[in-house]
């Protein structure tokens, strides 16, 4: 009698687990910030709380300044290549409405705020990943909106063919029970992990033709 009740109470634990609400908010503007919910509880992921007394401390050392005086400026981190958003563009849209087709509307996305400006060393190819973009964003989002609760949609696209980056900022919050999120991550893994080793590889790519050219010049 008494394994029946403990057997009954750890059911019972587990299933009031997997119903738990959950939940992320996602901003990046000047820097990426990470907020997670669990039940009645928000706490920040990202950045930590070491990463925090990190930059507090750098803040309070000597700036080095150049010859002329001005304070030293770190260089931009690049953004993805063009070649990397056309494959994330490919791939992640069928792997996500794979995936969240399985939960039957039962998340809550809100908000969802994108504003984009592409960028890039050619502007043919600039030119060609803005329209695709504006074209997936035309043909998504309807689609997204059957399969998820979408509330507070702004996204916006523009092209600046001066620049050589690809800039954008964003919001993003989901929640869903843990139980929806086991379903997600079981039914996207393999399309994550086969969208990632591409998009890795992209990014290798110029610096192995790099120095390919360089051993040829040599």
């Amino acid at each position: 009698m008494t394994g029946w009740i403990i057997l009954a109470a750890v059911l019972l634990v587990l299933a009031v687990l997997l119903a738990l609400p959950v939940g992320a908010v996602v901003r990046r503007r000047e820097r990426l910030t990470v907020d997670v919910t669990v039940g009645p509880f928000s706490f920040a992921v990202y950045p930590g709380t070491g990463e925090k007394k990190k930059k507090t401390k750098i803040k309070t050392e000597a700036v080095p300044e150049e010859a002329d005086g001005a304070p030293e400026k770190k260089p931009e981190k690049p953004g993805p290549s063009a070649a990397q958003l056309r494959w994330s563009l490919e791939v992640l849209p069928g792997v996500i409405a794979k995936a969240l087709s399985r939960t039957r509307r039962r998340i809550v996305v809100s908000p969802l705020k994108v504003h984009t400006v592409f960028g890039g060393e050619d502007p043919a190819d600039t030119a060609v990943l803005y329209g695709r973009s504006q074209a997936l964003v035309s043909g998504l989002v309807p689609v997204l909106g059957s399969l998820v609760k979408l509330k507070h949609t702004e996204i916006r696209l523009s092209v600046d063919y001066e620049t050589e980056v690809t800039v954008w900022t964003g919001e993003a919050g989901v929640y869903l029970r843990v139980w929806d999120g086991l379903v997600i991550g079981l039914g996207a893994l393999g399309g994550l992990l086969r969208w990632y080793n591409g998009y890795k590889k992209l990014g290798t790519a110029p610096a192995i033709k790099k120095k390919t050219r360089q051993a040829q010049g040599a």
